[in-house]
């Protein structure tokens, strides 16, 4: 027997990473996308930074932050990489904002067909923006409801004056929605990057995008509040892996290309790498330095105000965000 002990001390000592594997280690349910903000979750993963850290990834890939919300109330994840739909996340199942990603809003768009009668009229609205009260009223637009760039085309029509009932809003992923439009449907379609560049190599015009209609929005990591205190010791390595990577990334930006098109391929799409790398230049990740001082979650309650000013939010509901806003973990991870 101690002839035993001491060929797996040796082993152990040879081959601790091998060993953390044979050994059940504590498991993170996390919620990603299939978008920038789950890169350094997917890097992670790849690269066994979580087993290194004592701790085992079990991610759930959502294709927008709807149905990953709706898993929320089921208690399927323990963080998640989130959007927008993070307000409904908060206002109906308690969701916990606990850390900031990146800046959702950078690189957005709205578009258009050049032969549009929205296409028509430009800077009427503001500089750079195209369409009025007029051209816009009864559009039909494809977009995730839910989503930022729902949120996007919500706030143009408000740019001109209309409301979300001016428009007719179909319920679409991006993927769906791109190819949709492209076969000539629907009048307005919106995306992120990297999709926006590839719209832009379609031909098609950038309506009103987020940075025209002067929207800041920073991405944020949530936590099930059911769960938070039990798995916070795997949540604030994840959280201290998650900001080393986001300083590499902002660091390298072609190691993020590389990681980028990676994940998109595993969850079925193309990327150009030159439009990955054009994707973190205009949706920078928060560094180290920006989160030790950084507020955390607080552009989601901005959010939250305009959702509720056109009514898809209840008056309940905004009341509920600002006390889901917690330092806890960032407090922890920076050892505050």
């Amino acid at each position: 027997m101690k002839r035993f002990l001491a060929l797996w001390l040796l082993v152990a000592l040879a081959c601790p990473v091998s060993l953390a594997r044979a050994v059940e280690l504590p498991k993170l349910r996390v919620a990603v996308m299939p978008y920038l903000l789950s890169v350094p979750t997917y890097y992670i993963m790849q690269n066994e930074l979580d087993v290194k850290n004592g701790f085992k990834i079990e991610p759930s890939v959502y294709s927008t932050g709807v149905p990953m919300t709706e898993a929320l109330g089921a208690s399927l994840w323990d963080v998640g990489t989130g959007g927008p739909s993070a307000v409904f996340g908060i206002a109906n199942f308690g969701a916990k904002v606990i850390a900031n990603i990146d800046l959702c809003t950078g690189g957005t768009g709205a578009f258009i067909r050049k032969d549009s009668k929205i296409a028509q009229v430009k800077d009427k609205l503001g500089p750079g923006i195209y369409g009025d009260a007029e051209t816009l009223r009864g559009a039909t637009v494809l977009v995730p409801i839910g989503s930022l760039n729902h949120l996007n085309v919500l706030k143009w029509l408000e740019k001109a004056g209309l409301t979300p009932e001016d428009a007719n809003f179909v319920q679409m992923d991006n993927y769906s929605a791109f190819q949709a439009f492209k076969a000539g449907q629907g009048d307005i379609t919106a995306f992120s990057p990297p999709l926006t560049y590839t719209a832009v190599d379609e031909g098609w015009i950038n309506g009103a995008g987020c940075d025209d209609l002067g929207m800041y929005i920073w991405d944020p990591l949530l936590a099930n509040p059911r769960t938070l205190d039990a798995r916070m010791p795997e949540i604030v390595k994840y959280v201290k892996l998650m900001y080393e990577v986001f300083d590499m990334f902002m660091a390298d930006p072609e190691l993020f290309a590389e990681w980028s098109v990676k994940w998109q391929a595993a969850n079925g799409a193309t990327v150009r790498i030159e439009n990955a790398r054009l994707e973190v230049q205009a949706r920078p990740f928060v560094t180290t330095e920006m989160a030790r001082t950084m507020p955390v979650g607080e552009t989601i309650y901005d959010m939250a105000v305009f959702f509720n000013q056109i009514g898809t939010l209840e008056d309940e509901g905004l009341a509920k965000i600002r006390p889901n806003l917690t330092d806890v973990v960032i407090r922890k991870v920076f050892g505050n």
